[in-house]
């Protein structure tokens, strides 16, 4: 067996005498019997330090090819898959695995409901050049009435990671100038949020409504003598609009604080918070941009350190 790691992924390559008899979990436990006692070892961490050693492999079979009774391709993917960038040409790379023994923990449907190779695919790569389609297009509905399957692409479990990374660098940054995290209430008094935009439901026979903001309660805590707070959380508007920019249910980073001498301090946070947020992601998040790139193309984001700021005098003199 050879395995490749590929963002996270592994191609793994069973023939001759080392192919092993495919056990299901139903033999009498075998599966853990054969787990007791080990650790399962991330694909991406096999190196040669694990030579001779044993150890237990993982993962979801992205794609089987069987070619005889001996011999047969896995492709065992393992927190997402991509396709390596170059053609395999070899039958050992940077490791090569012996297989004793290979269990199946739980058998997919013939036919899914939804392909993930399809869902990978650009729109353009779906259409050949003469305008006929060569693989399948996976509509909206399709994908979210089989969301567990869609978020097997590379690109979505991409675009998930990138995001958890986006809240963690906007908690670090703001907790390292002695911001509090707090957490502000989802359930209101109608009468607190007013106007015709809140979504409105019974609370044990009280009328209440999901929140829109956490702004009332940022500057409650601002007034209580918290000089510096943040709230990352999800909110609800009930908007109605043609748009696909406009979210009835979205999550805010929120942030609310005292100003001691002018305004031009919230400048100069958001100014370096957006900035050391964007060079973190360019940093930490270089795989993962690389995965949503393939399937929904974009430009690199191009950013000032410092922002330019025009005072409003200048901004006259600019237009007079």
């Amino acid at each position: 067996m050879r395995t490749k790691s590929m963002l996270g992924s592994m191609v793994m390559w069973i023939c001759g005498r080392h192919s092993p008899r495919l056990l299901t979990v139903e033999e009498g436990g075998k599966w853990r019997k054969a787990v007791d006692g080990r650790t399962v070892v991330a694909v991406s961490s096999l190196g040669q330090d694990m030579k001779d050693s044993e150890v237990l492999l993982t993962g979801r079979v992205h794609k089987y090819q069987g070619k005889s009774n001996k011999l047969g391709f896995l492709v065992l993917r393992e927190k997402g898959y991509s396709d390596p960038k170059s053609a395999i040409k070899g039958t050992t790379q940077q490791v090569e695995i012996y297989v004793r023994k290979v269990f199946c923990i739980s058998k997919a449907l013939t036919q899914l409901l939804l392909d993930v190779d399809a869902a990978s695919q650009k729109e353009e790569d779906e259409q050949g050049a003469s305008g006929e389609r060569r693989t399948p297009h996976v509509s909206l509905d399709t994908r979210l009435n089989n969301r567990v399957l869609d978020l097997r692409t590379p690109a979505n479990q991409a675009i998930f990671r990138v995001r958890s990374h986006i809240e963690n660098f906007f908690r670090q940054y703001l907790l390292a100038l002695e911001f509090d995290s707090i957490h502000t209430p989802k359930l209101l008094a109608r009468k607190i949020n007013g106007g015709a935009s809140v979504f409105c439901l019974d609370y044990i026979g009280k009328d209440a409504s999901l929140a829109q903001s956490a702004q009332l309660h940022k500057q409650m805590a601002i007034s209580s003598g918290f000089t510096k707070v943040f709230d990352i959380g999800t909110y609800f508007r009930s908007e109605r609009s043609s748009t696909n920019r406009h979210l009835t249910e979205f999550v805010t980073l929120n942030v609310e604080m005292e100003l001691k001498y002018h305004y031009n301090e919230v400048m100069d946070l958001v100014d370096g918070l957006f900035a050391d947020i964007f060079m973190q992601v360019n940093q930490s998040c270089a795989n993962q941009l690389d995965a949503i790139a393939k399937q929904y193309p974009f430009e690199p984001l191009k950013f000032l350190p410092n922002t330019l700021r025009i005072s409003f005098e200048r901004g006259v003199q600019m237009h007079e």
